[in-house]
């Protein structure tokens, strides 16, 4: 579960965390176990700012 900053930036961003990491866990399993292996504990903030850069970016 995430808490402070990446918590409420992710509420920000209208995200529902718990509904993305499902979907993910569903539809791209070994992709995400590769994640968990390189960034430990913390794949699932790695995750989401990653894909927020890339929202962002896009915006621009």
């Amino acid at each position: 579960m995430l808490q402070g900053e990446a918590s409420s930036s992710f509420k920000q961003h209208a995200i529902d965390v718990e509904e993305l990491f499902a979907f993910l866990e569903d539809t791209q399993e070994k992709r995400m176990r590769t994640l968990e292996k390189s960034y430990g504990p913390t794949y699932q903030e790695q995750v989401l700012k990653s894909a927020l850069k890339v929202s962002y970016i896009n915006k621009v």
